[in-house]
């Protein structure tokens, strides 16, 4: 993350800006104080890399886990630059939530996080409302705002659903609401229907 910030290729807020001053408090050593290495480990016994990691002892704020102290694998770069910089939340353990939530839903993080920002960006351009939201202020940074819709689209429900379609059916949705259609095109960041990585 701090590498992306300091060449100026970190996803923030949509893919509008390539770094931003609160990226620091999303770089590792924010995380490191959960990981716990029992050495270098891999996915595969024959990985170089090695690289995988896990928040040990991290307490839930949200959820039908709120309140339990739980392990988080990861978070690794996709996620934290997707749920944290490209939706401008500079919440270290918002992030690592969010990873733990994408993980037991069966939501994957990359096309969670890109998907929010697209909904956040409609949102800070008068395209969406509180009334379409359900109530929610998808503003960039609203870190309890992105956890809501997460659990919302892990139990099916609330506005939770349009986001889980994904950004290609939201341009759609959006439309249908009075938005410029080449305006979505352009900062919905999809091809055939996949959103865009970090």
């Amino acid at each position: 993350t701090k590498i992306m910030n300091d060449y100026d290729i970190l996803p923030v807020h949509n893919f509008r800006y390539g770094n931003h001053p609160e990226a620091t408090k999303i770089y590792s050593p924010e995380f490191c104080k959960y990981f716990e290495y029992g050495g270098p480990d891999g996915c595969w016994y024959g990985c170089t890399m090695a690289c995988a990691k896990f928040a040990r002892g991290f307490t839930l704020r949200s959820g039908p886990y709120k309140g339990q102290t739980i392990t988080v694998d990861g978070p690794e770069y996709e996620t934290v630059a997707g749920i944290g910089a490209n939706c401008g939340i500079w919440d270290a353990d918002a992030v690592l939530e969010a990873n733990f939530y994408c993980d037991t839903y069966g939501i994957d993080t990359i096309s969670f996080g890109t998907s929010l920002a697209f909904a956040m960006e409609c949102y800070e351009e008068g395209i969406l409302n509180k009334e379409i939201t359900g109530g929610l202020a998808l503003n960039f940074g609203n870190g309890d705002a992105m956890l809501e819709i997460l659990h919302q689209m892990g139990r099916g429900e609330g506005f939770g659903v349009v986001v889980g379609q994904g950004i290609r059916r939201m341009k759609q949705i959006f439309a249908d609401y009075g938005a410029d259609p080449q305006f979505l095109q352009d900062i919905g960041m999809e091809v055939k229907g996949l959103e865009y990585s970090e």
